[in-house]
């Protein structure tokens, strides 16, 4: 099964087809990308190869233009999903967040790409955007929400998952970044309640 991340900005304008299609040329490490739908200036997906021509994943584009759109229902689909989702002062901020989002990217990706070259490339395209581009948030199939500096700020991943991890909890107008390790339950528990764990790396 494909692997699915999206990237959500309240930015309009799409990204540059062309600047896109060199990006993956000059950096991407042999791959190649084309337009696969739309016209250079109205683009919907950029295919991106491998160097032996085995499909690595689509960037996909859609905006969100009205209540019918295609934006607009991925939009009401991430309302949902958020549903019980934690923490809930992080929630919250992510449901505010999608009502100024204009422009979405997909990202659809091989199975298994997190263990080849292309995983290098997503990433360094997604980090483009949020520096370079138009700034966004980040949604992570199977793992939750990064916020626009890129820090995780939902909670999704499986009981299995270990390892340190940058994450985020709003407090007051801003940010409160912290390393906390995805396997301690103690940490865990401060994060879905919106809290800093004891003892963990403050940023």
């Amino acid at each position: 099964m494909p692997y699915h991340m999206w990237f959500l900005t309240p930015e309009p304008e799409p990204e540059s087809c062309k600047e896109l299609i060199d990006f993956v040329t000059h950096l991407g490490d042999g791959h190649r990308a084309k337009l696969a739908t739309g016209t250079a200036k109205n683009w919907r997906e950029i295919t991106v190869a491998r160097a032996d021509d085995s499909w690595a994943f689509t960037l996909g584009r859609c905006a969100v233009e009205g209540a019918d759109s295609t934006g607009a229902q991925e939009i009401e689909f991430f309302r949902d999903e958020l549903k019980g989702a934690e923490p809930a002062v992080n929630v919250q901020w992510v449901a505010q967040y999608l009502t100024r989002v204009r422009t979405i990217y997909t990202f659809t990706c091989a199975s298994g790409f997190s263990e080849t070259s292309a995983f290098g490339l997503v990433n360094d395209l997604i980090e483009s955007f949020q520096q370079d581009g138009p700034g966004g948030i980040l949604y992570a199939e199977g793992e939750g929400w990064s916020n626009e500096d890129g820090q995780h700020i939902t909670w999704e991943f499986s009981d299995r998952v270990t390892g340190p991890w940058w994450m985020a909890v709003r407090a007051d107008n801003g940010w409160t970044v912290y390393q906390m390790e995805l396997g301690n339950r103690e940490h865990r528990r401060a994060f879905k309640a919106g809290a800093v764990p004891a003892g963990v790396e403050i940023r």
